[in-house]
């Protein structure tokens, strides 16, 4: 209980330790110049909010002892797609636009360290087995490539849906509470201790950061949600049962894609007014407000769905 109030104290003083140090030095986003009309006033904005969540649980996780093969790759997951996620938001901020690493590299990056998550899982005891519910698959050699394209989609995917204020941050902590019942049901312990170490932080930067965001959780946030909840959802060997949980969130690739797709297809037009489908909806005319709502309501129908099909429930 000492650490989770610990984590309370430390995500609420390193938030605004974070807010003051971004404003002293001028760590701000820069909003896409295709991007839409209402952003614009967002443009200036801090910036690399994530580090509060990306630091401080798996500092207390650490310093908890918790030492097995399971919490150490859920730290190297964590620690890998922030130094990832950091190197993109620096360059944003040092070239004040909104590119960050060329799209190459950073999928050249995530594939390399899903890639090293799948090896270090199978060394440990893994078994190169894909789990849904109760029904296993076993893909043998072809395991640590398959879990490498499903780690680097989930991070985009994240990535993606982090286009306005709370709107990952909410889905991430539904998320992190349907993994924490699968984690109490079949007696994972370190994994749950490090969710709800995560799950405070994640909260506490949400209540604290609610519309209008006064800092941006950038890559430094993004990335390392999808990776390390991918990487959990390895350990707990509930691959499909994660996916349902993020359809909302593969939905908003989805959508990216169709439009790109359809764009070229028809040779300019559009089949939504603006991909990801987050933004279609803002321009229909919805609040930022009420599409987190909306996306939280789907999300938590998606979850107890995946607990259902698992038995969970």
């Amino acid at each position: 209980m000492i650490y989770f109030i610990i984590c309370y104290i430390l995500s609420v003083g390193f938030y605004l330790l974070m807010h003051n140090y971004a404003k002293r030095y001028n760590i701000r986003q820069t909003e896409r110049e295709e991007g839409l009309a209402s952003h614009k006033i967002k443009d200036g904005t801090f910036t690399m909010g994530g580090v509060v969540f990306s630091l401080i649980p798996i500092f207390l996780f650490l310093i908890s002892k918790r030492f097995t093969g399971y919490s150490l790759l859920i730290s190297f997951s964590m620690l890998g797609y922030f130094i990832l996620g950091l190197m993109d938001d620096l360059k944003v901020i040092k070239y004040k636009n909104n590119n960050g690493l060329s799209p190459k590299v950073r999928l050249i990056i995530e594939f390399i360290l899903g890639f090293i998550i799948a090896v270090w899982l199978s060394i440990i005891g893994n078994d190169s087995v894909i789990g849904f519910g109760n029904f296993k698959i076993n893909f043998g050699v072809f395991y640590c490539l398959l879990m490498s394209f499903y780690l680097t989609g989930l991070v985009n995917s994240f990535n993606l849906t982090d286009g306005i204020d709370s709107l990952l941050s909410s889905l991430c902590i539904i998320i992190s509470l349907g993994l924490l019942i699968v984690c109490f049901k079949d007696g994972n312990y370190d994994v749950a201790f490090f969710l709800i170490l995560l799950v405070i932080s994640l909260a506490s930067f949400y209540v604290l950061n609610y519309h209008i965001a006064s800092i941006f959780m950038g890559n430094t946030g993004s990335l390392v949600l999808g990776g390390v909840l991918g990487a959990i959802s390895m350990i707990l060997n509930v691959e499909g049962l994660f996916l349902i949980m993020c359809i909302p969130l593969i939905f908003e690739t989805v959508s990216d894609i169709i439009q790109v797709m359809y764009f070229k297809i028809t040779k300019g037009k559009r089949f939504f007014k603006m991909a990801p489908f987050h933004h279609h909806l803002e321009l229909l005319g919805y609040s930022e407000r009420l599409i987190s709502a909306l996306f939280s309501l789907v999300e938590i129908i998606f979850v107890f769905i995946a607990l259902i099909i698992g038995g969970y429930l």
